[in-house]
């Protein structure tokens, strides 16, 4: 992504985040002056006051199908149940987790063959 961003001359912030890490005030300074926000890896839920005070469209780009395998490891979600379709989803940020109305779908066939790693790998490219 970052490499893509680059190429294209598209200004970006990149933030290391932990578990549990609530720097709304930080990131909202960052953003507050753009027209909307999109988020790749990010791996975070951004708190409802956060959405509250930026109050513009968020884009999540998920590495899963939505609706059916929200949250974290949506390519093992997909692998434990014997799906033959993966793919990744971008959506509208909501408060509730991979919830926001779906953009796009990009989806990508796999069968019997596949294993653990190349779901991932299909799901994240």
């Amino acid at each position: 992504v970052i490499r893509f961003l680059e190429r294209h001359r598209i200004p970006y912030h990149y933030l290391r985040t932990t578990a549990g890490d609530k720097r709304d005030d930080e990131i909202l300074a960052l953003v507050q002056d753009t027209d909307f926000l999109v988020l790749a890896r990010y791996m975070q839920m951004l708190s409802a006051d956060f959405l509250r005070r930026y109050g513009k469209d968020i884009i999540n780009i998920h590495h899963g199908l939505l609706p059916s395998f929200k949250g974290g490891h949506p390519a093992r979600q997909a692998f434990d149940q014997g799906v033959k379709l993966i793919g990744a989803t971008s959506h509208f940020v909501t408060e509730e987790l991979d919830a926001g109305p779906i953009i796009e779908q990009m989806v990508d066939a796999v069968s019997h063959r596949d294993n653990l790693q190349s779901f991932i790998q299909k799901s994240e490219n």
